[in-house]
């Protein structure tokens, strides 16, 4: 095989991850050739621009102990020999602690030293480290401990997010500047503009129904704070008739429906589960509200400022905050607080033009994270990188 660019490793290019959505705009806007390797097996990687496609994913009938340390080793060898035969000249890695560890033993246990074959490293961290990594047990601190040894010797360079992601993670870690960049993710704007205007079909968006409907796009986790939005709408619905679609799966799902049922708002809240087109639903929607305890970035905030959708959102660790200007594009308020999130809500059904207002600025703020500029920037990265393999 000739020698790629660039090998883009990544746990999953199913559902609506942030991952994903940031490999593939990379990938679309780029000259390079990609190697995508994945850790989910029986997965499909269709993308025409992908040089190679490789799925490592392991499935085993035993899980824990000296099944979890085979899978491991199985894991390490399989990426071991796709590197070498692909031959990228950087690898972006992205995703999970389980990536990180895997590229990290390779590079200070297993040989492949980067160094001597000359390949640089980029990992992409798009979560706030300090909340993502707290450890309970031993095994989880020995992997914490572990991924950051890998964080700190592998790579060339650390991409991240949002300045609050970048500077909790040199607190937590210990790099230096020269190892890291903030870049936000980016948005086509033009292609969910496009995929917005798809009907919906589901009484609950039905155009004679009055009441407005608010919409919350996100995994059903605890981090997401699903139970503090259900809480302030338990309290909205006693004086304002309004609806709540929440989309996205998770873990949580039953504890969430539960949470619901419990405080009798099954005429007002629905869980629609994952959606392709979350668009279609944002754009018909009054505002979105995004609950997160943390959040690395946040970019269904953008989407929703595509869609010229004004966003409620917790001011809570990480990037929503860099994201959202307060009271031009959206609301900020105390995360953990579904007091906080009742007084926003209520403050937006009362005022239409403080909603159109802010719908007015968010799409024209939005422009700046479009994908042609973002991805322009890690092209910079890259090339950056790919010029010092000759030094």
């Amino acid at each position: 095989m000739k020698e790629n660019d660039v090998l883009y490793f990544i746990s999953s290019v199913q559902g609506g991850n942030g991952p994903k959505t940031i490999m593939k705009e990379i990938v679309k806007n780029s000259s390079k050739n990609y190697t995508i390797v994945t850790l989910d097996d029986n997965e499909k990687l269709d993308y025409e621009q992908y040089e190679k496609e490789f799925n490592i994913g392991i499935k085993l009938k035993k899980k824990g102990g000296f099944n979890d340390i085979y899978k491991l080793f199985l894991l390490i060898k399989r990426f071991y020999f796709i590197v070498k035969k692909s031959k990228p000249k950087v690898i972006i890695a992205d995703g999970c602690k389980l990536i990180f560890l895997l590229v990290g033993i390779i590079n200070i246990l297993f040989f492949l030293n980067f160094k001597k074959t000359k390949i640089k490293i980029i990992f992409r961290y798009g979560n706030v480290y300090s909340k993502a990594r707290q450890s309970v047990d031993f095994k989880s601190k020995l992997l914490n401990f572990l991924e950051k040894l890998s964080h700190k010797y592998t790579p060339s360079l650390i991409i991240f997010p949002s300045f609050f992601s970048r500077d909790d993670f040199k607190n937590e870690v210990g790099i230096s500047n020269q190892k890291t960049k903030v870049i936000y993710n980016p948005v086509d704007i033009k292609l969910i503009r496009k995929e917005a205007r798809e009907k919906i079909d589901h009484s609950f968006f039905n155009e004679n129904d009055s009441r407005k409907v608010f919409v919350t796009v996100a995994s059903l986790t605890y981090r997401k704070g699903i139970d503090y939005l259900i809480e302030a709408f338990t309290d909205v619905v006693k004086s304002h008739d309004i609806k709540l679609a929440i989309i996205g799966e998770g873990d949580r799902r039953s504890e969430i429906q539960k949470l619901i049922n419990e405080n009798g708002l099954n005429e007002n809240v629905k869980l629609f589960g994952y959606q392709k087109n979350p668009y279609k639903f944002i754009n018909k929607s009054y505002a979105l509200i995004h609950p997160a305890l943390w959040e690395g970035f946040g970019i269904v905030i953008l989407e929703a400022m595509a869609c010229g959708v004004p966003v409620i959102a917790t001011k809570c660790p990480g990037g929503p905050k860099e994201i959202i200007k307060n009271n031009k594009t959206g609301i900020l308020v105390k995360p953990k607080s579904s007091e906080s999130l009742k007084i926003a809500i209520i403050k937006l059904i009362q005022n239409q033009q403080l909603r159109d207002k802010f719908a007015h600025y968010s799409k024209k703020e939005v422009g700046k994270y479009n994908t042609k500029k973002i991805t322009n920037k890690y092209q910079i990265e890259i090339n950056k990188l790919i010029k010092k393999r000759t030094k």
